[in-house]
């Protein structure tokens, strides 16, 4: 049985948490979304 949280099973939050948040991604210049994220931040600070 798998839990739910609001009617969504857990396991498929947490893929898509780790697809989103922690998964390297081709698109990103092979960064993870949060790394590409703090690059662009600290980009626009320079700038």
């Amino acid at each position: 049985m798998v839990p739910f949280d609001g009617g969504r099973p857990v396991r498929l939050k947490e893929s898509r948490t780790g697809y989103n948040e922690s998964r390297p991604h081709s698109a990103l210049g092979n960064l993870t979304p949060i790394a590409f994220a703090a690059l662009v931040k600290k980009a626009r600070k320079v700038s």
